[in-house]
């Protein structure tokens, strides 16, 4: 019939062994898997109906990797608690608040600008 689905589309564990990897690894050079795991996590995160309809949403997923790739080393994982998947979904959400944020202030700018503009024509 269908396929069976994983509950997960990324699996914390394998997340968290990634990470595991990266940290601890000689080469310092994330993998492909881990790579790909950040995108899917920027990538979902971004399509939630409460950040999709930015057309600044590019911006987001991209911000977003980068700010989690900056962040990673920051991942306690011999913490009993460590939940890697929420720290870094927690990641997303501040950088897309982030973005909107300068987003609103730099159309703020330039509605004033157009403003003070149309009434020196005047």
């Amino acid at each position: 019939m269908g396929r069976k689905r994983s509950k997960y589309y990324i699996d914390p564990a394998v997340l968290k062994e990634e990470i595991r990897k990266f940290q601890h690894g000689e080469d310092r050079i994330m993998s492909d898997k881990l790579g790909m795991m950040l995108i899917a996590l920027a990538n979902k995160y971004a399509s939630r109906p409460n950040f999709s309809g930015y057309s600044y949403k590019e911006d987001f997923i991209g911000d977003a990797i980068f700010r989690m790739v900056q962040q990673i080393d920051k991942i306690n994982l011999e913490h009993p608690k460590c939940n890697c998947f929420a720290y870094l979904t927690q990641i997303c959400y501040h950088v897309y608040l982030a973005k909107i944020k300068k987003e609103k202030k730099f159309s703020e700018t330039k509605e004033l600008l157009k403003d003070q503009y149309f009434d020196d024509l005047e």
